[in-house]
């Protein structure tokens, strides 16, 4: 502002959401202070060919058969590549390695480099396949420290040259990409990146790479901010506060470190043990709360209860084992990912609902029906019998978020598995089972009461006040679990019956949402999100995009819950 310094940065494009959220530095780049450099046009990308080669005494080769010459061929090859400049940069550079003692930029050259296009992709895999294994074993860990995910993007990012030793196999492979016939790596002061981000989507061994770990990649990124946030708090109490929480996020966590091991900063390893620890300290103090009724009795009568809650455990894991009551989700040979939300052409539908985006949760195992009366009773001995409507098969009903968390909690303390809510991506992901209609089943409503318990004409007799669908499903309330037909990936019930708990706080749309389908949480999580329709639900309401929020105390005769149950390495 003073007039008497400049200072010139220089930003792509795709990036100028992130400049606006610092307004100061925004501010000073408004108007005058920012200037768009316009993508070249083909006169100008031309110069770009011709100009350095005249001025090193360079000439193209001209084709015999068709007489264009190579520089024309470069000039036409550029215009159809997408991002073709960092391309053109490096084939430039490769062509001029490849110059004959006369300054003749050649044919035969740039045919070998595979064109404008495989010109980068080729001479990466030749150096790779220049290495011995011990060296090319390094390639994963070195790829993954130099690039990072956000959604759909792969974008480069910086890693410390420190982190490859002289010596060892991984600064071998670094060394060979720095090397200048290659000209792959580049060091900036004490840091290493790549010196041409199409290396990402040109060179196939790269780009399948980046495809196989997008997930973790963009999972290593969120660890990374939430790691430098909890480095940054001020105070102990503050730290506690932004750890990860117990459950998914948490899962994801350790499952990741278990993955990469020391591929993983340190920070981040330090961070996901840190909320590790906080759990279990969490844990011991969420079963102190439970067992506070006891403490006030002898020490016989906590050992007591201790053991009914452990042998009611064991008994519903060895029941819900021999009805095989968990089914992978996805199952073998379905996408990996969905459609999450509902269009703005679906009937009905709530603007909550969207906007529709790709969601790809992780594998998963989810509870086929929904937890039972009979399964409920025998792990709750301090709050048997919550429900309205009473019946060992009929889903447990009237119970809160924080007494499902409570069932769930004593499952994993005395229980074999993880047992946790499901996310709500895991969840729509699961009842949608590969279909994009509003109902696995179908658009109408009316054919559902073969599929789902719902509002019908059996509930209109007993409520002739009560808008209804107009078919009849045999059911005035909850029915047993498994009465009516699963959906295709053998779940039933999921939209009908009673609605179910879900791990997520509410939030008002999907604006933020995850690609990973990972749990939403928010500072305050005032409300939970409730998902599916039940047997009081009209018809508008069990659809698999509805959804709704609910204060985690509630408890209603229409709202239950489903096991869901993580997979780890």
């Amino acid at each position: 502002k003073c007039g008497l310094v400049w200072v010139i940065a220089t930003m792509r494009s795709d990036f100028f959401d992130r400049l606006e959220r610092l307004p100061a530095l925004a501010t000073l780049s408004a108007g005058e202070g920012r200037y768009l450099l316009l993508p070249p046009d083909e006169a100008e990308i031309g110069q770009i060919i011709r100009g350095p080669a005249r001025e090193a005494g360079l000439r193209f080769e001209l084709d015999p058969g068709g007489g264009a010459g190579l520089d024309d061929v470069i000039l036409r090859a550029t215009g159809r590549a997408a991002g073709a400049l960092p391309l053109l940069s490096f084939l430039l550079d490769q062509l001029w390695r490849r110059r004959t003692p006369e300054g003749m930029l050649t044919f035969s050259a740039y045919n070998d480099l595979a064109g404008l296009e495989g010109a980068i992709g080729r001479r990466a895999e030749e150096v790779f396949r220049d290495q011995p294994d011990a060296v090319r074993n390094e390639f994963v860990s070195l790829l993954r420290s130099l690039v990072t995910v956000t959604g759909d993007t792969a974008t480069s990012r910086s890693a410390p040259l420190a982190d490859f030793p002289e010596g060892s196999p991984g600064r071998v492979l670094v060394d060979a990409f720095l090397d200048p016939t290659a000209r792959l790596l580049v060091v900036d002061g004490a840091q290493l990146r790549l010196a041409h981000e199409a290396l990402l989507t040109h060179w196939p061994r790269a780009r399948d790479q980046v495809a196989a770990d997008a997930r973790d990649l963009e999972l290593r990124g969120r660890l990374e901010q939430d790691a430098a946030r909890w480095r940054r708090a001020a105070s102990r109490r503050d730290k506690r506060g932004r750890v990860l929480p117990a459950g998914l996020r948490l899962d994801e966590g350790l499952a990741l470190c278990a993955r990469w091991g020391a591929g993983l900063p340190a920070e981040v390893t330090a961070f996901v043990a840190a909320s590790r620890r906080a759990a279990r300290r969490n844990r011991r103090r969420r079963i102190a709360t439970v067992v506070g009724a006891v403490v006030a009795f002898p020490v016989v009568a906590a050992l007591v209860w201790a053991g009914l809650v452990a042998w009611g455990v064991r008994a519903v894991e060895a029941e819900m084992a021999a009805e095989q009551e968990f089914v992978p989700i996805p199952p073998a040979g379905a996408a990996p990912c969905f459609k999450m939300g509902s269009p703005d052409t679906e009937a009905e539908r709530y603007r909550n609902e969207g906007p529709v985006h790709e969601a790809c949760p992780k594998a998963l195992e989810l509870g086929k029906f929904e937890v039972t009366q009979a399964e409920w009773r025998r792990v709750m001995i301090h709050n048997r019998d919550p429900s309205q409507y009473k019946g060992d098969r009929r889903p447990v009903e009237s119970v809160s978020w924080n007494e499902a968390q409570t069932f769930i909690l004593l499952m994993n303390v005395f229980g074999r598995h993880h047992y946790r809510l499901p996310s709500e991506a895991e969840w729509e992901y699961a009842a949608r089972a590969g279909t994009t209609m509003a109902r696995y089943w179908g658009n109408r409503a009316e054919d559902g009461c073969a599929y789902e318990n719902m509002a019908d004409l059996s509930l209109k007799k007993a409520s002739p006040d009560s808008v209804v669908a107009n078919c009849d499903d045999g059911q005035t309330v909850t029915a047993l679990v498994g009465t009516f037909k699963p959906n295709p990936w053998g779940l039933y019930d999921i939209l009908g019956n009673v609605a179910e708990w879900v791990e997520d706080c509410y939030v008002a749309n999907y604006e933020a949402a995850r690609k990973d389908g990972s749990v939403v949480s928010t500072q305050d999580c005032a409300s939970r999100v409730v998902r599916g329709g039940s047997w009081s639900s009209f018809p508008r309401y069990l659809r698999a995009a509805y959804r709704y929020g609910s204060t985690p105390d509630n408890r209603v005769s229409n709202i239950g819950f489903r096991l869901a149950r993580t997979i780890t390495p």
